[in-house]
């Protein structure tokens, strides 16, 4: 159960530092 919050975070982070990089662009 645990892991399901963990993988929820990491895309998380993931989905903002794309954001990111779409904004620079």
């Amino acid at each position: 159960m645990n892991a399901s919050d963990h993988e929820l975070e990491v895309f998380s982070c993931l989905t903002i530092q794309a954001l990111h990089i779409l904004l620079r662009h």
